[in-house]
């Protein structure tokens, strides 16, 4: 039976420590933030901490929601990674935008905002977004302005430049014609000169040879005819005089028709001198027309790129002040949230603690009821052995006494009165030991009832101590953990937009390398097509001076030829001519003056010079 008392009481003694252990943990949990409560404050508003009965455990274990960016906590990190505060996807706008209700949704957690903190915080996101959405289409108009303004100016560039290489095309096909009329004046002002020179000096041989024929008629016929006879060797002197005067007449003839023919000669290659160079002339303005023209589009594409890349970059550093400062909004309102939760905190403080002190002495009062109940069952049990001694040896103390008498009136059995004697002494024993035991029982509850409420008041202390140096680290903390995500953020958020700078800085880069590459090929290409023009165009003047010379010394052999038919000295003739050509009045210079031969050495082939066109690249 005493060891059955013995191990209720020690059953008790491990109910009130795992009591004790009990509360203290439950206030140590009410203090002491665990992950979870961690993870789980990540996603709630900053009004969740009032001063609701509710939400008292929530009051000290909830800390400041760390930017969306989750740059410390690993909760809800395949909704937020990646994502800033002013830099939401399309995804989470949907989202948003579907469900305006559901404050658990992954676009919500994601933006940090809970079923009470979701009106505000979605009033400045939307406003932050609407902000970024109203400045993202303000740059795509201006880039869109500028962009069909350097189309514009482009068009109208290429415009122009097209008309003025037009106009100089039909200016030097203007030209050329001139040149061919004003040749094909000469060459027709040639012929009739010629002409009339030839008839000139037909009708002065023929006046040469009648008056000498006259004369030799007047004169005596002896001298004549010594005469005649000495030089012509003819019986006949007018015969004579007429085969003489018809032999220097065709020997004259001759003379002037080749002397007529070189000046004509002269004249082709003049003009074919005078068209080369002016196809030289075209050809030069030409390819500096397309130099200086390939110039201003370069200069304009180079330009309209500059501005492009500098709109660019302008709106980039527009865009990322812009989300630096949503981002120092968005830390602002955390921190003052902060602030205001920890003022709320060490205000409402005193009446938490106070809450929780009657919540312990109730459970004081609970446990020390609990306590007097075991010890009156504890009581009872202890009682109950040496009452139940007594009534087993109740039975024969009683017929002894009862007995006693009997035998002493008759004097029969004188021992069994010593008997009772000793049974009384032992019930008196027995009576002390029930009041020791009773008096051990109640010191032991009173020492009992003393442990338990200096247990507890212990635990009320150390509640006390415990929770405000809980409250200031806890402050300090959060502080402390604010300020390293805010500065994690913002170098996040700025190595973020340095990414971008450097990325667009490189796409700039590749731009102007391809438009200079494409730029060094088109000049490259023209340059070429203008050496080939320009040797394709001497060659031509080559061949065409060479077939011209060759054209005009085929005429002169076959002039020698059919002079040499006529049997004269085909020397004579050649050294008269260049006699005259080089004296006489007759030539007068290439420059002044222009001869008509015969239609079988004075016409032009009909491939003699280019066509108008063919000094333009192609």
């Amino acid at each position: 039976m005493e060891s059955a008392v013995g191990q209720s009481i020690l059953l008790y003694d491990v109910s009130q420590r795992i009591l004790a252990s009990t509360i203290s943990e439950t206030v140590v949990s009410s203090v002491t933030p665990t992950k979870t409560d961690l993870i789980k404050g990540e996603t709630e508003s900053f009004s969740r901490f009032s001063t609701s009965s509710h939400n008292d455990s929530g009051m000290i274990t909830e800390t400041s929601r760390i930017a969306s960016v989750e740059i410390n906590s690993p909760a809800d990190t395949s909704t937020s990674v990646g994502h800033f505060a002013t830099l939401k996807t399309t995804q989470m706008m949907r989202g948003l935008s579907l469900e305006p209700d559901a404050s658990n949704s992954a676009a919500a957690v994601a933006l940090g905002f809970t079923q009470q903190g979701y009106g505000r915080g979605m009033a400045n996101w939307r406003d932050q977004m609407n902000e970024l959405k109203r400045l993202r289409n303000q740059h795509n108009k201006h880039l869109k302005q500028v962009e069909d303004k350097n189309k514009v100016e482009e068009e109208s560039l290429k415009s122009r430049l097209n008309r003025d290489y037009e106009a100089t095309k039909l200016a030097m096909r203007k030209e050329f014609m001139r040149l061919e009329e004003i040749h094909a004046a000469e060459i027709e002002k040639e012929r009739k000169r010629a002409m009339s020179v030839e008839s000139k000096l037909a009708r002065q041989l023929e006046t040469e040879t009648k008056s000498e024929l006259k004369s030799a008629k007047k004169s005596p016929l002896g001298s004549f005819s010594s005469h005649d006879s000495d030089s012509s060797g003819h019986s006949n002197p007018l015969e004579a005089i007429r085969k003489r005067r018809h032999d220097v007449s065709t020997l004259e003839t001759r003379k002037t028709k080749r002397l007529l023919l070189t000046q004509l000669q002269d004249i082709e290659m003049e003009q074919l001198r005078q068209y080369i160079r002016l196809q030289q002339k075209a050809a030069e303005e030409i390819t500096s027309l397309l130099l200086r023209q390939h110039t201003e589009l370069e200069n304009l594409e180079i330009n309209q790129l500059k501005r492009i890349q500098d709109l660019r970059i302008n709106q980039l550093q527009s865009q990322h002040e812009a989300e630096m400062e949503n981002l120092h909004q968005y830390f602002k309102r955390i921190e003052v949230g902060l602030q205001k939760r920890h003022c709320e905190e060490t205000k409402n403080l005193p009446k938490y603690l106070k809450q929780k002190e009657l919540q312990i002495r109730k459970q004081f009062r609970d446990a020390a009821r609990i306590q007097k109940k075991q010890f009156k069952l504890l009581r009872e049990e202890r009682l109950k052995a040496p009452r139940r001694t007594s009534e087993l040896g109740s039975s024969p103390f009683s017929g002894a006494s009862e007995s006693c008498p009997s035998s002493g009136l008759m004097s029969s059995n004188p021992n069994n009165c010593s008997d009772s004697v000793d049974l009384q002494g032992q019930f008196v024993i027995h009576l002390q030991d029930e009041r020791q035991i009773l008096e051990n029982l109640k010191l032991e509850e009173k020492r009992k009832q003393a442990d338990l409420e200096a247990q507890y008041n212990k635990s009320i202390s150390e509640l006390h101590e415990r929770q405000n140096d809980k409250v200031e680290t806890t402050h300090a903390r959060e502080n402390k953990e604010f300020k390293e995500s805010r500065l994690e953020g913002v170098k996040i958020l700025s190595n973020f937009q340095e990414k971008q700078r450097r990325d667009m800085l490189k796409q700039h880069q590749r731009q102007r390398e391809d438009l200079e590459n494409r730029i060094r090929a088109r000049k490259e290409s023209l340059e070429a097509a203008m050496k080939k023009n320009a040797e394709s165009t001497k060659e031509e003047s080559r061949r065409k001076t060479r077939r011209l010379m060759e054209r005009h010394a085929e005429a002169l052999r076959a002039f020698d030829i059919e002079t040499a038919n006529l049997g004269i000295d085909n020397a004579a003739v050649v050294g008269a001519s260049a006699r005259i050509s080089g004296s006489s009045g007759v030539s007068g210079g290439s420059s002044s003056s222009s001869t008509s031969f015969s239609s079988s050495s004075g016409q032009r082939p009909s491939d003699w010079r280019h066509s108008r066109a063919e000094f333009l690249p192609s």
